[in-house]
């Protein structure tokens, strides 16, 4: 009786160290998408590679950076370049191998100098608004692109000009180029 070596692929799981082989009628079969005791679907890569809900969370808002850019230019056409926003940065930064850490996404989340954190509530709560010289945490209306009247000096209208830029709007933009310059750093670091 002639002896036979038959090489199979043995899966292990790394959850709960079971083996198994997948093979039907002699030949050996797709890689599992599930462990065949557990039943986890990322039985191939452990604890390591799981994302939590905070990291989940961290990333949501981070993917929500387009929109929230994008809506901030609806007030005013060139406050779209001012900006400058990079549509793939976000897909890029969060597609990383290995994923970015939470510190990491917690960096390019809370570096905003508007305290722009959330992509919704935030957005309406800090529309407008600019920090108080020598009040750190304090907010206060931004009444920099108010003028006097030419015609009646006694009201107070919005600039006209097309090309005026307010406060604000550098604020945004200054938070732009920070969260843009933060994601970068972390890619070109991932990169080498």
């Amino acid at each position: 009786m002639p002896i036979h070596n038959i090489k199979v692929k043995e899966y292990e799981c790394a959850h709960c160290a079971y083996r198994w082989i997948n093979r039907t009628n002699g030949k050996d079969g797709n890689i599992p998408l599930r462990c065949a005791s557990c039943k986890r679907k990322n039985w191939n890569h452990g604890q390591a590679n799981q994302i939590w809900p905070k990291g989940n969370g961290l990333r949501r808002r981070i993917n929500g950076f387009n929109t929230l850019y994008e809506n901030d230019s609806y007030y005013s056409a060139h406050l779209k370049y001012l900006i400058g926003w990079d549509k793939g940065l976000c897909e890029r930064f969060l597609n990383l191998e290995p994923r970015p850490t939470i510190q990491e996404m917690e960096e390019v989340i809370y570096s905003s100098p508007l305290q722009r954190y959330n992509n919704g509530s935030d957005f309406y709560r800090m529309q407008q608004k600019v920090p108080l010289e020598g009040k750190p945490g304090f907010f206060k209306k931004d009444l920099s692109g108010l003028i006097q009247d030419p015609k009646r000096p006694e009201k107070v209208i919005y600039n006209p000009d097309p090309n005026f830029i307010s406060d604000y709007q550098k604020l945004v933009a200054e938070e732009a180029h920070i969260r843009q310059a933060i994601m970068t750093n972390i890619i070109n670091s991932r990169a080498m």
